[in-house]
């Protein structure tokens, strides 16, 4: 497989529609409609079981899709979306149902759009995006149904909750499957805004994401976690006049959850004496779990060489917090599209490629520990963690490293994959307990 780099990257990034496929199928009250061939619907079956994150409301084979053949491609296939659209909303239970574009119902020219509002004109909740797999890979995916999604707002016939707290914020950048601890990551976002008195639009998890998508344009804050969400920040900006905080990454660490919640504090006028009691609670637990990594096994995980390959947002998160904590000299290799910036603060090298054959020559001349990668970089090092997609050995369900929550498990992790590195020299040191004579032996783990 790696040496097949076209495949791999293929692999990796995925493309739009599975992208915006992702995400829908994560909001609970939205279904997703596929206008395309059998195998653009059920990509989304594969991308789960790359992604090991499992499905959401509505994936995989139950997804439904107008399973064009030539001749919709040679003839068009506008009646047989209307068809599915109504079939659809007749037999499947939803607050919004999101029409989705293909490769092959754009080259043909198919009127997705003039279709969905044909339906949403009769009463039912229907919207289209004309997203098509090769407008871009997953994430822009995630982009394109989003900003859909915004210019629909005001039309979306969704009945919201009678009284909801007036202070919410909308989270942008955590892209389903592609981030694969996207869970963790959000609900570790929404206890922080909930410890401040604030409730956050997910989109993604248990409660109705319909629900918030409707009240999008009524939130008072955007806060974005990648580059990912800009975009989605200036539409509602510009629309709403929603202002925003923008961040390269999610917060991982005591101190960037101090600096995110204080910057939420006063962009919301928050009482200063409720964020300040959290960041208190929150550094007293950060502290008491770090000290359990003692002074002798911190001396042994400090300073290392850490390569990490992933999207921008990952390497900045997993990067930053191991260089501020731990001094581990790192080396990003970003593979989510070009970076604006041709360095890192928190990097000594940095290169952005999804090309495999690249990607392992410059992970072979880091010589690094540790490798934090996907399911391809698995024979990088003796030393690796899975920590981006695909995932293939790796159930990952709540796990995190945002927050001070995520960064002791990503510590937790570290430290424990460094011990395992050096489990021999740590069998010949408990031999040579058991036998009495560690003299000497002590000396390797100064």
């Amino acid at each position: 497989m790696a040496e097949n780099s076209e495949g791999v990257r293929s692999l990796r990034t995925g493309c739009a529609l599975q992208g915006a496929l992702a995400a829908l199928s994560e909001i609970n009250g939205v279904i997703p409609i596929v206008h395309g061939n059998a195998g653009c619907a059920a990509h989304r079956n594969i991308a789960c079981a790359l992604g090991a994150a499992g499905e959401g409301a509505i994936g995989g084979f139950e997804t439904p899709s107008t399973n064009i053949f030539e001749k919709q491609v040679v003839f068009g296939g506008g009646s047989r979306l209307r068809e599915q659209i109504k079939n659809t909303v007749k037999t499947l239970n939803g607050s919004l149902y999101v029409v989705l574009g293909s490769c092959e119902s754009a080259m043909v020219g198919d009127d997705i759009l003039g279709m969905a509002r044909e339906a949403a004109e009769q009463g039912a909740p229907v919207l289209a995006s004309d997203v098509a797999g090769f407008r871009g890979n997953a994430r822009d995916g995630y982009v394109r149904v989003f900003k859909d999604i915004i210019e629909a707002a005001p039309e979306l016939r969704i009945a919201l909750p009678r009284e909801a707290p007036a202070a919410a914020v909308n989270i942008f950048g955590i892209v389903p499957r592609e981030d694969v601890r996207f869970r963790g990551d959000l609900f570790e976002l929404k206890r922080i805004a909930e410890a401040l008195g604030i409730r956050a639009n997910l989109f993604f998890g248990a409660e109705n994401g319909a629900e918030q998508l409707a009240a999008m344009p009524a939130a008072r804050l955007d806060l974005v976690f990648s580059k990912w969400g800009v975009e989605l920040a200036e539409r509602l900006r510009a629309k709403y006049g929603i202002p925003a905080l923008i961040y390269a990454s999610p917060p991982s660490g005591f101190d960037e959850v101090a600096a995110l919640v204080a910057d939420i504090a006063k962009a919301l006028g928050l009482d200063k004496k409720v964020s300040e009691a959290f960041i208190q609670k929150e550094k007293k637990a950060f502290d008491y779990f770090l000290r359990g990594l003692r002074e002798k096994l911190y001396s042994r995980i400090i300073n290392k060489s850490v390569a990490i390959v992933g999207s921008e947002g990952e390497s900045r998160q997993i990067g930053g917090f191991l260089s501020r904590y731990f001094g581990a000299e790192i080396t990003a290799i970003i593979t989510d599209g070009e970076s604006k910036e041709p360095c890192a603060d928190y990097a000594k090298n940095y290169y952005c490629t999804n090309d495999a054959g690249k990607i392992r020559c410059l992970l072979k001349n880091a010589g690094a520990d540790i490798v934090f990668g996907s399911s391809l970089e698995k024979d990088a090092s003796i030393g690796f963690i899975e920590s981006s997609y695909p995932v293939l050995d790796y159930t990952v369900l709540s796990k995190t490293y945002t927050g001070t929550i995520g960064a002791v498990a990503l510590a937790e992790e570290f430290a424990s994959i460094v011990r395992l590195r050096n489990k021999d020299a740590e069998s010949k040191l408990a031999e040579a307990i058991r036998e009495n004579n560690i003299k000497g032996i002590l000396e390797d783990f100064k």
